[in-house]
């Protein structure tokens, strides 16, 4: 359930533009190829005029609709589009970090795996995060089109890439999940080992032992603070290339309360209306 998650996920960043890289199955890392890269910044930026050409909310609707409405969709538009770009734009300035983050991720899964480390409840959650979460997401958007759009002028293909560029957004956003998942994980470990070796320290007898007794110990400690650096650097390098993304991927779901709320507001008003005429 753990492999698959990512995996999901990561084809779904390569349909997406995500990943520039070639994978290589041999030595099972990302590697670097310079044919890649303007293909996925090309269909990165596909799905952003895709988004911008097919985004806009029809004319005729079932529930009217007034100014506001279509100010905060095209706001949605603008910021989904906006990050479909910044995305493509720090994948070609930061090709290597994200290759090296890529690439670590699928190391550590495999790693976690062989051990069995990770609980059942953890790898449903994963799961419901990458991959059922985004799934009812983007129907969940296909159906309030086609529930909103006049009978006569529903269009599936239309319906379909309405908010195409939701899932470049999703996937990335994903993939940060991702990593802070593995690396939360890693850390575990590393306290538990700690921890272990702190319950050895104390026990009594402990400091009457010779240098050369304690040599082990003292190797075990200096290897798990490496480990220990090494993991808190990772997870500085992922808040710092993901952080800008995810704050306007948080605005565009701002955006999606507002706009639902306004059209839930304006559904109430016309169902007051109705009956008042009726009445």
């Amino acid at each position: 359930m753990l492999q698959f998650s990512i995996y999901f996920n990561l084809l779904l960043s390569y349909a997406s533009g995500l990943v520039p890289f070639r994978y290589n199955f041999h030595k099972r890392r990302f590697d670097s190829c310079k044919p890649f890269v303007p293909v996925a910044t090309v269909l990165l930026l596909l799905f952003a005029g895709v988004q911008y050409k097919l985004g806009r909310l029809p004319e005729r609707m079932k529930i009217p609709k007034v100014g506001m409405q279509d100010i905060i969709h095209m706001a949605e538009n603008l910021v989904l589009n906006g990050n479909c770009v910044l995305i493509a734009v720090q994948q070609l300035l930061f090709l290597k970090i994200y290759r090296q983050l890529l690439t670590d991720l699928l190391a550590n899964v495999r790693t976690l795996e062989r051990r069995g480390t990770v609980r059942l409840p953890e790898q449903v959650q994963l799961l419901i995060q990458l991959v059922l979460l985004p799934c009812a997401t983007y129907t969940l958007h296909v159906s309030v089109y086609i529930a909103l759009v006049e009978w006569a002028e529903i269009n599936i293909v239309h319906a379909v890439l309405f908010m195409v560029s939701l899932i470049p957004n999703m996937a990335h956003v994903n993939n940060f999940y991702a990593l802070l998942f593995v690396k939360r994980l890693t850390l575990g470990e590393i306290n538990d080992n700690l921890t272990n070796m702190w319950t050895i320290c104390i026990r009594p007898g402990t400091g009457q032992q010779t240098a050369n007794e304690l040599f082990p110990m003292y190797r075990r400690l200096q290897i798990h603070l490496h480990e220990y650096q090494q993991c808190a650097g990772i997870v500085q390098k992922i808040l710092s290339y993901y952080s800008l993304s995810i704050a306007l991927y948080l605005l565009i779901l701002l955006q999606e309360l507002m706009s639902k709320v306004h059209i839930q507001s304006r559904r109430q008003h016309s169902i007051v209306s109705s009956t008042s005429i009726y009445i």
